[in-house]
């Protein structure tokens, strides 16, 4: 048997697979830039509390098939209205004091999955 050239073995090694994940998340004056494929909306929140500096309560115990969503320059609660549109709700605490740079305008996120 011929071993594998350099090529092939590159493509074997750099192809991703079907389920593969991407997540990008922006927050700027109150608008949300998201582009997220096959993401268990969980981890979004997760990325939203890392870089909106929120606190989101009851999103470990959400369920559900991954999201592909691509959001351009989307109002928070817009976008908060669309990734969770498969809990039973939910409340956004708005954030007090006026935000830093990158800061989502809200405090705290509460899941009722």
């Amino acid at each position: 048997m011929k071993p594998l050239t350099t090529p092939a073995a590159l493509v074997l090694v750099f192809a991703l697979p079907a389920h593969a994940q991407k997540l990008t998340l922006e927050i700027k004056d109150g608008r949300v830039t998201l582009d997220a494929v096959n993401v268990p909306a969980r981890q979004i929140l997760d990325e939203w509390a890392r870089i909106g500096g929120t606190k989101v309560v009851g999103a470990d115990k959400m369920v559900g098939a991954p999201l592909s969503l691509k959001l351009t320059d989307t109002p928070e609660k817009q976008a908060l209205d669309i990734i969770l549109r498969n809990v039973a709700g939910f409340m956004a605490a708005p954030r007090q004091a006026s935000a830093a740079p990158g800061a989502s305008s809200y405090d705290r996120i509460l899941i009722m999955a």
